[in-house]
């Protein structure tokens, strides 16, 4: 009997395939895992910094699991200018890319049927100041619930 062991990779690459497709994202670097701060540009979006995973198996099926995990992960924009005003446009430009997320979730919560119900339920906001001008980062948490069938 073969089985699948998690969605969670399947899940990963259909969510940053779609977001890639997304018009308000065309100047980000969408990623699915973190990658060398060199490779992330001035705006990106990281879907798993971390992945916490559970799964749990139906008392009536022996071949069907039940997984949730989240996607941990962050957005971060870099913008110069020192002011308060370089400050909020940084943040309205990582706010505007996490509208773009939620947007894609609300669109296709199954994401490409790779999940049962997907939703951003909460994020946090960082903002900073660098040697370059202003960044802003936002954590979020996509929460995922999948089903699995072993055939």
């Amino acid at each position: 009997m073969a089985t699948t062991t998690s969605a969670v990779q399947t899940v990963l690459v259909t969510l940053r395939d779609q977001l890639r497709l997304r018009p308000g994202l065309d100047r980000v670097t969408v990623l699915a895992l973190p990658g060398k701060p060199e490779d992330l540009g001035r705006e990106h979006l990281v879907l798993a910094t971390e992945i916490p995973s559970e799964q749990s198996y139906p008392f009536t099926s022996n071949n069907t699991k039940h997984e949730a995990f989240n996607l941990n992960g962050a957005i971060g924009v870099v913008m110069p200018g020192a002011r308060e005003d370089a400050a909020l446009d940084t943040m309205a430009r990582a706010m505007a890319i996490l509208g773009e997320l939620e947007a894609c979730l609300r669109e296709d919560p199954r994401i490409g049927g790779t999940a049962l119900v997907s939703e951003l339920t909460e994020f946090t906001h960082t903002p900073g100041v660098t040697d370059v001008g202003r960044y802003h980062e936002i954590t979020f948490t996509v929460r995922v619930q999948a089903r699995l069938v072993s055939s």
